[in-house]
């Protein structure tokens, strides 16, 4: 019967198009994940890989979070760590994150609430600070823990030589915000400073490719 007909041509024409949007899915994926058709660099496997963050002073460098607490960097030229740094904390890494104003900081936060900071410029071996924040959530049993992090952009004062204070803020379990300021040590540098802060940062650059095989 034509009803019949019609009804079959209109199924395999609706057939047709998911199959048709599927196919251009799959191709804007694979174009999105090729990077323009280079090669994909492949990490050395370890543990349960929670978090990752590419190095915002050097595209080549990223951070990678694991669920046995330890936090890697990595070269893209290279398939294992540069530098491992093992059991930094009890409990699996969260999220790690690499300071924007300054280029050889970076931070690591745990589920229990630790928050790391790392120093290339101090420490090679290990962080430089390690710091419960359970206390933020005013809760003594633990049940509001912080969830992530994010630190503000480096930004200097237009007219001054000083740099705009480094931010920290965390997000709370119970759905609050908790801002904090960030000491020198950790955070922005003076704008004066920076040429040098670059010049330091190219010396350590270089000593870091040097552990690429």
């Amino acid at each position: 019967p034509r009803s019949a007909s019609a009804s079959a041509s209109a199924s395999a024409s609706a057939a047709a198009a998911r199959a048709s949007a599927a196919a251009a899915a799959r191709a804007a994926q694979a174009s999105v994940l090729r990077g323009g058709g280079g090669a994909s660099p492949r990490v050395h496997g370890g543990s349960l890989v929670t978090s990752l963050h590419f190095c915002p002073h050097a595209a080549e460098l990223f951070l990678v979070g694991r669920e046995d607490g330890s936090v890697s960097l990595y070269h893209l030229a290279c398939d294992r760590p540069l530098l491992k740094y093992d059991d930094v904390t009890l409990a699996p890494i969260v999220q790690v994150a690499w300071s924007p104003g300054r280029p050889g900081v970076f931070w690591a936060l745990d589920r229990d609430s630790t928050l790391c900071a790392f120093d290339l410029f101090r420490s090679m071996q290990e962080p430089v600070l390690r710091h419960s924040l359970r206390a933020l959530g005013g809760d003594v049993e633990g049940e509001t823990h912080v969830v992530c992090l994010a630190l503000s952009p480096a930004a200097g004062r237009a007219g001054t030589s000083t740099a705009a204070p480094a931010l920290l803020a965390l997000g709370l379990s119970d759905g609050n915000v908790s801002v904090h300021t960030l000491s020198d040590e950790l955070g922005t540098r003076a704008v004066k400073a920076r040429d040098e802060a670059r010049a330091e940062w190219r010396r350590k650059l270089r000593e870091l490719e040097s552990f690429v095989a």
